[in-house]
């Protein structure tokens, strides 16, 4: 969460859960989809305390534990931080935790069938419930080409803060332009099919360069919640959907940045200049 400003960032926490977590849910993100499993089935009460208490060690000076024991009897003292902690790092049974490329490609051996799938996996029937926001049925299930992800996203941030696009590889392009007063790359690398992330779509961060000229690398808005900002469920029908809100997050992103929080962090970005 480095860069963000602490208490901008709780605030949002507050306001998204009091809305029911509408940003996660609109991530093409299978660790997102896990988190908000977890998030939906706890109590009010139980919700307020994980706010608090994150606040709380939020608050606490930054230490360097000597052993991992050190570091969980730290941790011990948030309860409620340590149950979110052991979910989201259980692995996920369900067919909106797995990458939709190993999904369409189970499913495409299996014949489409999802009651197929769930009794070959041995899952009930929230093994095999969809997320609406990414997912309307079955037909859904197809994972848009990386030829046709690139063309919709270069679109959407053109269209959603005249970005320009800048190709820096063959796997990565940064979409650059100005913000408010502040110079903006959306720094996105396009997973490639060969390697132990084949099963990725894309990763995202957000360099930033302040009106006072302090720049920093901000991680994409998923580590917020301590998970990765790796989209991995990008499909033809929702892939308009997700660009567009891959660039309402990089606005809510700069929202949370004060300029005095990146004082003195300058990473070399020649090309914000």
């Amino acid at each position: 969460m480095a860069a963000f400003d602490q208490d901008l960032v709780q605030a949002h926490r507050r306001a998204e859960a009091a809305d029911g977590w509408p940003l996660l849910r609109s991530c093409p993100n299978t660790s997102a989809v896990h988190l908000l499993r977890y998030l939906d089935s706890l109590t009010e009460a139980e919700n307020a305390a994980l706010l608090d208490q994150w606040e709380a060690n939020d608050a606490l000076p930054k230490v360097d534990f000597a052993t991992i024991d050190e570091a969980a009897a730290a941790l011990e003292r948030f309860p409620a931080l340590v149950s979110y902690r052991n979910a989201i790092t259980q692995p996920g049974r369900s067919i909106m935790t797995l990458p939709i490329k190993t999904v369409a490609g189970s499913l495409a051996d299996m014949g489409g069938s999802l009651q197929d799938w769930a009794r070959r996996f041995d899952l009930g029937p929230e093994g095999i419930r969809l997320h609406p926001p990414l997912v309307r049925d079955l037909t859904d299930l197809v994972p848009v080409p990386p030829r046709v992800l690139r063309k919709v996203l270069e679109e959407a941030a053109k269209l959603g803060f005249d970005a320009r696009a800048q190709k820096v590889d063959a796997e990565e392009s940064w979409y650059i332009s100005r913000i408010n007063g502040w110079d903006v790359a959306l720094d996105v690398v396009f997973v490639s099919s060969k390697g132990w992330r084949r099963t990725h779509q894309l990763d995202y961060g957000l360099w930033v360069k302040s009106p006072a000229g302090n720049r920093v690398r901000l991680n994409g808005y998923e580590s917020l919640w301590r998970i990765p900002s790796t989209w991995n469920f990008i499909t033809v029908e929702n892939v308009d959907r997700s660009a567009s809100h891959l660039m309402r997050l990089v606005r809510l992103m700069l929202n949370l940045v004060r300029d005095e929080d990146i004082s003195g962090i300058s990473p070399d970005l020649a090309s914000l200049q």
